[in-house]
C-alpha cells in the first residue's frame, strides 16, 4: 500500500498497481531487465511510455502517470533530485552512481563502490542497490543467483523452483544452499554452453590447488533430462551435485585426492549429494562416475 500525506494511493501488484481513488487497475509492460516500459490499463489502453538510457535515465517518455520506471524502482522526481529507490541504496541515473558506498565492496576490489550493475548496465542490473544479478542476454547468460534472486526470467524462475524444491528435498543439501547463499564468495548460476557437454562447475585450479576458499560459477541445463552419458535423471538432481562441487570450492577443498581406482574425492562426495536428491526424486542411485565405479565403502 503506498500512502501519500497520509491518505492510501495506491495497492501495488507484481504485475502493477491499482490506483485507489477510482479502484481501476493498471498493468506493466516489462523488458527483459525488469524496466517497465509501457502501463496500460485494464482495457489494453496505454497510459504511459517510457524509453530508457542504458543507465536508467528517461530521455523519451508520453505521459508521467505513475513514479516506477528502470528495473521497476521508484523514481524520486522531489526537489530536483530524480534518484532512484533501491531500498538499500538511492540511485542517480544521470551519473551511473549510487549516492552511498556498496555494503558489499570487499566482493568487487576492482570496482567502485558506487558503482551500478559492474559497470555494465546493458548486461547487469543491481536488484537491490548491494548486489550484481547478471540479465539473460542472446547467448543465454543468466543471473547471479546468491541469496535474493532478483528480476526473474524463465531460466531464473526454474532455477529458484529447482533451489527451493533442493531445500525441500533434503536437510544437508539445504544447509550447503544456504552456506553458499550466505557466503562472502560470490556463486553464480548460468546456463550451460553447450547442452551436449552437460553441467559443469567453474572454479580458479590455482586457488583449488592450494586451497583457498573461492566463488564459482554453476553452468547448468534445467530443462533437460538426459545427461551426456545417455542416462535420464531429473535436472536438479545435477544441479545439486554441481553445488556440491561449489561448496567444497567456498571452503577450500577442491583437492584432488582420488580412490584407489582414481575417481576424484570431490566427485565422490557430489556423488553423494545428489543420490540424496535421487532418494526424492526416484531416480536411481548413482554409483559411478564417468566408466568406473565408486568404492562401496564410500558411497552413503
Amino acid at each position: 500500500m503506498i500512502y501519500e500525506d497520509g491518505t492510501a494511493k495506491c495497492l501495488l501488484t507484481e504485475e502493477g498497481y491499482v490506483s485507489l481513488d477510482d479502484r481501476e487497475y493498471h498493468y506493466y509492460l516489462k523488458d527483459h531487465q525488469g524496466n517497465n516500459r509501457v502501463l496500460v490499463n485494464k482495457n489494453g489502453g496505454v497510459e504511459e511510455i517510457n524509453h530508457y538510457y542504458p543507465f536508467g535515465g528517461v530521455f523519451a517518455s508520453e505521459e508521467n502517470v505513475q513514479p516506477y520506471k528502470y528495473n521497476g524502482k521508484e523514481l524520486d522526481t522531489k526537489k530536483g533530485l530524480n534518484w532512484y529507490d533501491y531500498g538499500v541504496r538511492r540511485y542517480d541515473a544521470v551519473l551511473g552512481r549510487f549516492t552511498t558506498t556498496d555494503r558489499f565492496a570487499e566482493k568487487y576490489y576492482s570496482m567502485s563502490s558506487y558503482q551500478y550493475g559492474g559497470n555494465n548496465p546493458v548486461g547487469n542490473i543491481d536488484v537491490n542497490g548491494d548486489s550484481i544479478v547478471i540479465s539473460p542476454n542472446p547467448n543465454g547468460l543468466i543471473d547471479h543467483i546468491k541469496s535474493r534472486f532478483g528480476y526473474d526470467t524463465k531460466f531464473q524462475k526454474t532455477v529458484k523452483a529447482d533451489l527451493a524444491q533442493l531445500k525441500k528435498d533434503d536437510k544437508t543439501v539445504a544447509q550447503i544452499i544456504l552456506k553458499l547463499e550466505d557466503s562472502e564468495n560470490i556463486h553464480q548460476i548460468t546456463m550451460v554452453e553447450d547442452r551436449r557437454k552437460g553441467n559443469l562447475t567453474e572454479v580458479d585450479k590455482e586457488k583449488a590447488a592450494k586451497g583457498i576458499s573461492q566463488g564459482t560459477t554453476v553452468r547448468y541445463d534445467p530443462y533437460t533430462q538426459i545427461e551426456p552419458s545417455g542416462e535420464k535423471r531429473t535436472p536438479r538432481v545435477g544441479l545439486s551435485h554441481e553445488l556440491q562441487h561449489s561448496y567444497d570450492a567456498d571452503q577450500g577443498t577442491m583437492t584432488r585426492e582420488i580412490t584407489v581406482n582414481g575417481v576424484l574425492l570431490i566427485e565422490v562426495r557430489a556423488i553423494n549429494t545428489e543420490n540424496k536428491i535421487r532418494m526424492k526424486t526416484g531416480d536411481p542411485k548413482r554409483t559411478k562416475y564417468g566408466r568406473r565405479e565408486v568404492p562401496k565403502t564410500l558411497l552413503e
